[in-house]
């Protein structure tokens, strides 16, 4: 019986060494020393010029894009948002009715030139632009926000095939994790929409097509911040 007691023990005080160093693994504190945050302050470091693209890999039926030209003649800020009627309806991501909108695609734009700062907004649906809309911050900033948390969570999924390493952060506003192979993410999925991979792809270059007004397109108003 005394044998049998001290097996018991001994099992029991493995398995929650096991347990302790499993949590140790996949629970951190240090989110500034996350994968994630490094990662994401390298793409930006020295104000080098940088363009993500956030993508649906499967259909396409969603896209993200965050541009930054740090040029010092002329810095240009891009934040763009694309997506079908269909994952705005699977998703509910935008509050829109099938009247008001098929298709979603919009690009805001902030350029810093000689000492003037100008805002304008493109809907690539309805070809109009707005100008004056709401200052944009860094581009970046924004998945930094992701980030903004006490702890992440950090483990190995397999995805498209490949067995690749992620962090899991959560906040009040958000719920990612983000997949790494060869030090550099790849993929994302927002929990709050778990069907769709996201392809992460980062560039250092910024097209002006991104920030561009095409010839067709019509100003549609002009607004200013007290509007």
């Amino acid at each position: 019986m005394k044998t049998f007691l001290k097996v018991r023990n001994i099992i029991i005080i493995l398995v929650l060494f096991i347990a302790i160093l499993i949590f140790s693994f996949i629970r951190r504190e240090s989110v500034d020393l996350s994968k994630t945050v490094r990662y994401l302050d390298s793409i930006n470091l020295n104000d080098k010029s940088y363009t993500i693209t956030i993508e649906d890999i499967k259909n396409h039926a969603y896209k993200r894009i965050l541009a930054e030209n740090t040029n010092p003649e002329k810095t240009v800020r891009v934040s763009h948002f694309e997506a079908t009627h269909d994952f705005i309806k699977n998703t509910g991501i935008l509050s829109y009715s099938e009247e008001e909108v098929a298709n979603f695609s919009q690009t805001h734009v902030t350029i810093f030139e000689s000492e003037k700062q100008s805002n304008y907004m493109l809907n690539h649906v309805a070809k109009w632009y707005i100008i004056n809309p709401d200052f944009i911050n860094s581009p970046i900033d924004e998945l930094h926000d992701m980030t903004n948390s006490n702890y992440y969570l950090r483990g190995y999924e397999f995805v498209n095939g490949k067995l690749l390493y992620f962090e899991h952060f959560k906040t009040e506003s958000s719920n990612v994790k983000l997949y790494f192979e060869n030090e550099k993410i790849v993929y994302m999925k927002d929990l709050s929409m778990p069907k769709y991979l996201l392809s992460f792809d980062v560039s250092d270059e910024v097209s002006e097509d991104l920030y561009s007004i095409p010839s067709n397109y019509t100003l549609y108003q002009d607004y200013t911040k007290d509007n």
